[in-house]
C-alpha cells in the first residue's frame, strides 16, 4: 500500500510540474520624444477584460505579465489603444492626437508556449517590436498612425 501511495504522489508531482507555465512578459516603451506621453488603453479579448489604462513619460516603459491561455477555442489576445497628443499650433490651434487602434500586443498560438515575450515601442515614425530581447527592434508596417485633428 506505501508504495502505491508512492507512485500516486510521483505521478501527482510529475503532472503538476508538466503543467505549470512561466509568465509571459508585454512591455511597451515610450520613444516618441521629450515632453510627449503616451497613453495606452489595454484589454484581453478572450476572455474580455479591460486591463486599464496608462499614461508612460518619454524613455520610460509599462510591463504587465501573464500566463496565457493555450485552449483549443479560447487563446489569450491582448489588444491596446495607444495615442498621443498634438500640440497645439498656428496650423492647428486646437491640436490634435495620432493614434494607433487594437494594437494586438500578444497573440497566443496554437501550441503552448511559456515565458514569451513582446516589446513594442512607440515612435514618432512608428510602431517598433521583437520577440526576443537580443533582437533588434523592427518597424512594424502593419500599424501605421493615423493623425486626428481636432
Amino acid at each position: 500500500m506505501n508504495k502505491f501511495i508512492v507512485f500516486l504522489f510521483v505521478i501527482t508531482i510529475c503532472f503538476a510540474l508538466s503543467e505549470a507555465c512561466a509568465r509571459s512578459r508585454v512591455e511597451i516603451r515610450n520613444d516618441l520624444g521629450k515632453d510627449r506621453m503616451l497613453e495606452i488603453e489595454c484589454k484581453t479579448v478572450e476572455p474580455t477584460q479591460n486591463l486599464g489604462r496608462e499614461s508612460i513619460p518619454f524613455n520610460k516603459n509599462m510591463t504587465y505579465t501573464f500566463v496565457a491561455v493555450h485552449e483549443r477555442r479560447h487563446r489569450t489576445i491582448h489588444t491596446c489603444d495607444i495615442w498621443y497628443a498634438l500640440p497645439k499650433s498656428p496650423k492647428n490651434p486646437r491640436g490634435g492626437m495620432v493614434i494607433v487602434n487594437k494594437l494586438e500586443t500578444f497573440a497566443a498560438g496554437a501550441t503552448r508556449k511559456c515565458g514569451q515575450y513582446r516589446e513594442w515601442m512607440a515612435n514618432p515614425d512608428g510602431i517598433y517590436f521583437r520577440r526576443n530581447v537580443k533582437d533588434p527592434l523592427r518597424l512594424r508596417n502593419d500599424y501605421k498612425w493615423m493623425t486626428l485633428q481636432f
